[in-house]
């Protein structure tokens, strides 16, 4: 009887998972690539088969290393735990698609990324529950149902216990199952013949043998996410260091020539003296880092309707650049790499949002670049997410810095007849409303950095808001234009100062796309205006430019003219030397470089590059390493450089003198 109800219970759970995950991968894929053929998926089927078969053999393997150590073989506890493992599996493949459609981005990494932080994820998640309080009501109650019932069946039916060391027959079924399920999770994997005179090895089944396609969601479809956060998010978290790939010397003396730096100073190898002959009368400058824009918003129409189309008539009246990239995948990093012009350390803490040599470092941002005697600098974050790292990192920088506490504060003095905030920070509308004011109160030149919030997950803003939009998150980004037209409205109040202020709209990060190219997951724009920039000559050639977010900085000294001393990886964007530099940037487990219509690609926790051609502004996703190991190997050396450089120069302190030496 044993034998029998361990067959159909072990058959069972095998049979129900594949299932389920086969209809996870076709929801995934239709709702991620309807323009893909039903025959596309096929290869995807397998691959993800292959991945699952790993998992649920190794989670087989678990049940029988614990029978085998408590010498008994329970049953009941076998079905419970594989009745809660499928209740896991459903939930977390549910949670990565809900997250993939917000961030384009696993649920795994960016769960890791806050793991140690609860009060964060509870502000990420709270909107959502807030939002979907009676669906997640309903989730809760059938969850509670779904145990329940398991409790009752594994009671009245898998009562059974077997004692193994009592038999040395069942011992050896029990070992011979559990060496079954390892060889499951092994792979052939080809090296190379110097390593081994077979060209191959044994290694433990990882997603990266099989997201190998040209199709940048079929990728992101194969993994099993819940196989993933276990054997590739959460094991970054022991890798608190990598080791450098380049020697210090070689990678400074790279970096250098790559960027086409003469140094100037040699504590100091990046600072060198912008001089620009621009005469625009321009000294403010107001810096918007908008929250998830994603450079396809400003031409994106719905039913005939510009999403955004303030920005989308900024981008016409001023100098556009629809080809920035983001440097890192969240907030922390866009701001960092857009105020110091240093490339965010994107493998180093994990699970923090400033590393702690960046949080306490000396920077040349605009603020200490500019000085204090004659401008101030603010730096406003409505946000309420990490607030005090931001606050603490650009007070650091001499930013006279408001917080979502600040902003809650000023808004309370006054009556609105609607609330002010949702449960992400300050709608942007109101938080702009603040910046206006903390500007009028300024009397003398300025510099601002504003960050903002409404445009976000879960899309909310304000109930009297009117949208043509039904899509929440058009609605979202249709407010935020909304927005920054009312606040540069009334910064126009004032029109001498008007005159002189440089407006920089840019984002913090990519988010939503409307293809399924990875290249434009990861673009964003760049919009600089004033009424003075209307008339500079050939702006179109601009929209052809590949840049990051440390080209920002050096852009906007451009336009000030003058001479400024600067130290950063960045190059400014009017000049000719942009058209040949490469961009950089990366996430938490990958980096990229882009040069030369190439794009390399740098999986860390796997060891791992890659080379695509970018063609048309798209990315072709099949690897040429082999057909390009020179240009490979040139991107490699170029990217470890610069990005080793810029991690070196940060770790020392040796960014940017301070004034008083």
């Amino acid at each position: 009887m044993m034998p029998k109800k361990t067959f159909w219970l072990v058959f069972s759970f095998l049979l129900v998972n594949f299932i389920f995950f086969l209809c996870y991968r076709l929801f995934f894929l239709v709702k991620f690539a309807p323009n893909s053929e039903l025959s596309q998926f096929f290869p995807v089927f397998l691959s993800g088969l292959r991945l699952d078969a790993a998992l649920l053999c190794f989670e087989l393997f678990l049940m029988l290393c614990f029978a085998l150590l408590r010498g008994q073989f329970f049953l009941r506890f076998s079905f419970l735990y594989l009745w809660g493992l499928s209740f896991l599996h459903f939930f977390f493949c549910l949670a990565n698609i809900i997250f993939f459609e917000e961030r384009n981005q696993t649920l795994g990494e960016s769960f890791i990324a806050y793991i140690t932080s609860p009060y964060e994820i509870y502000i990420a998640a709270a909107p959502f529950v807030r939002d979907k309080l009676f669906t997640i009501s309903v989730a809760l109650l059938l969850s509670i149902l779904f145990f329940y019932y398991g409790f009752r069946v594994a009671r009245k039916f898998f009562s059974l216990e077997v004692v193994l060391w009592k038999s040395i027959k069942k011992m050896a079924l029990v070992v011979l199952f559990g060496f079954l399920c390892i060889v499951a999770n092994l792979d052939q994997v080809t090296v190379k013949k110097s390593k081994s005179a077979r060209g191959w090895k044994w290694a433990f089944t990882h997603s990266k043998y099989y997201t190998q396609s040209e199709n940048f969601i079929f990728n992101q479809a194969i993994p099993n996410p819940w196989y993933d956060f276990f054997r590739v998010n959460i094991p970054t978290l022991f890798v608190r260091s990598l080791p450098y790939q380049l020697e210090k010397q070689r990678a400074l003396q790279v970096c250098l020539e790559t960027l086409n730096h003469k140094p100037e100073n040699s504590d100091y190898p990046l600072l060198r003296t912008i001089s620009s002959d621009f005469s625009f009368g321009l000294e403010n400058v107001v810096l918007l880092q908008v929250e998830g824009l994603s450079q396809v918003f400003v031409d994106w129409q719905d039913k005939g309707k510009d999403i955004m189309p303030y920005l989308k008539r900024l981008s016409q009246e001023g100098i556009y650049f629809p080809h920035i990239f983001q440097s890192f995948n969240a907030t922390s990093g866009g701001v960092f790499s857009t105020a110091t012009s240093f490339h965010k350390a994107c493998f180093e803490e994990k699970t923090r949002t400033f590393s702690t040599s960046e949080l306490s470092g000396y920077f040349g941002c605009l603020s200490q670049i500019l000085g204090n005697e004659e401008y101030n600098h603010y730096f406003a974050k409505g946000f309420r997410q990490n607030a005090n790292e931001f606050i603490t990192f650009m007070g650091n920088q001499g930013y006279t810095s408001f917080s979502y506490h600040d902003f809650q504060r000023r808004l309370a003095i006054t009556s609105f007849p609607e609330p002010t905030e949702g449960l992400l920070g300050i709608f942007d509308s109101y938080f702009f409303m603040v910046c206006s004011q903390i500007l009028d109160g300024c009397n003398k030149k300025f510099t601002a950095h504003f960050i903002t919030t409404t445009s976000h997950s879960p899309w909310t803003v304000p109930e009297s808001f009117s949208s043509p939009f039904d899509n929440d998150v058009f609605t979202a980004f249709y407010y935020v234009d909304y927005s920054i037209e009312n606040f540069i409205k009334s910064m126009q109040s004032n029109k001498e100062r008007f005159d002189r202020t440089l407006f920089v709209i840019v984002a913090d990060h990519a988010s939503l796309a409307k293809s399924e190219d990875f290249l434009e997951r990861i673009r964003i724009p760049m919009i600089l205006y004033s009424p003075k920039l209307s008339s500079f000559p050939n702006k179109e050639k601009f929209q052809k430019i590949y840049g990051c977010q440390v080209d920002i900085l050096p852009t906007i000294l451009d336009i000030l003219g003058g001479e400024r001393t600067y130290s950063g990886l960045g190059e400014s964007l009017l000049r000719e030397k942009a058209e040949k530099k490469g961009v950089l940037g990366g996430a938490r487990d990958y980096g990229y470089y882009i040069k030369d219509g190439f794009f390399f690609q740098y999986f860390p926790s796997q060891k791992q590059t890659l080379l695509f051609k970018i063609q048309n502004n798209q990315i072709l996703l099949k690897d040429l390493s082999s057909e390009y190991p020179k240009i490979k190997e040139q991107m490699r050396i170029e990217y470890f450089a610069q990005s080793e450089t810029s991690q070196r120069l940060i770790l020392e302190k040796r960014t940017f003198p301070r004034k008083n030496k």
